[in-house]
């Protein structure tokens, strides 16, 4: 039993040492504002990434299919099933939980995610490329 509880205790130790303390480090730091700030900023960062990975796989595939894809669900598919069967894209959601888009404009595209809030068309919006305001 008291072998047990030596574990437990280390573990416990181990916790404090490893989560707790370097939290608390962080608020210290970054203050009381908003200490996890880089956080959100990372998960733009990646969006921003996805963003313009998915437009550039959709000129890809507008080079070869001659057109755009409709939908970012529609680059799922295989280009060329005869040759390869497996998907073109595999579509993620954005780091938020949420969706990205793929948007028509003129005669172009702009692949956007509706950004930390999930609501469309706000200021923490993402696309690639960027729009007027974004």
């Amino acid at each position: 039993m008291a072998n047990l509880l030596v574990g437990v205790q280390d573990s416990m130790s181990l916790l404090v040492r490893v989560l707790i303390l370097p939290s608390l480090v962080l608020v210290v730091v970054h203050g009381y504002r908003h200490p996890w700030g880089s956080l959100t900023a990372g998960c733009e960062g990646m969006a921003v990434a996805w963003c313009k990975s998915y437009y550039e796989k959709a000129e890809y595939w507008k080079y070869i299919r001659l057109r755009y894809p409709r939908t970012l669900l529609e680059m799922e598919q295989p280009l060329d099933p005869e040759e390869d069967a497996s998907p073109f894209v595999r579509v993620v959601q954005d780091p938020w939980g949420g969706v990205y888009w793929l948007e028509h404009v003129a005669e172009s595209i702009r692949v956007r995610s509706a950004g930390s809030d999930g609501a469309w068309d706000t200021e923490d919006d993402v696309a690639y490329p960027p729009g007027d305001g974004e």
